[in-house]
C-alpha cells in the first residue's frame, strides 16, 4: 500500500525512491493528489487531466517529479496538462454564457 493510499503512488517508478532525490516534500504531493481527487469528482476533467492540473498548475510541482509521482512520462504530463487547460477554458466560457443568460 502506498503512503497516501492513492493508486498513482503504487507505480514502481516512484515507489522506493528516496525523497531526497526530489525537491518536493511528500506533504505537497499528497495535497496535490487530494486536490486531483476533488477535480476528478466534477467530471469536467479526465482523471489524467485532473492529476496533471493539480500537480503542475495548482501546486507547481516540477514536470519530472509530477511524472515520477504519477508513474507516467513527462510528455504524457504535458499533454494531459494542455488538455486540462483547454477543458477548463471551455468550462469558463460556458459559465460566463450561463451567467449572461437571463433565467426566467
Amino acid at each position: 500500500m502506498s503512503i497516501t493510499g492513492f493508486s498513482s503512488w503504487q507505480h514502481p517508478a516512484y515507489q522506493g525512491r528516496n525523497t531526497m532525490q526530489h525537491n518536493t516534500d511528500v506533504g505537497r504531493i499528497e495535497a496535490a493528489q487530494n486536490t486531483a481527487e476533488r477535480l476528478k469528482s466534477t467530471n469536467v476533467l479526465t482523471p489524467r487531466e485532473a492529476d496533471a492540473y493539480a500537480f503542475r498548475s495548482i501546486y507547481n510541482i516540477p514536470r519530472g517529479e509530477t511524472a515520477d509521482a504519477l508513474g507516467v512520462s513527462k510528455s504524457r504530463v504535458d499533454n494531459a496538462l494542455r488538455s486540462a487547460k483547454d477543458a477548463i477554458a471551455g468550462a469558463r466560457i460556458l459559465i460566463n454564457m450561463l451567467d449572461d443568460t437571463e433565467i426566467e
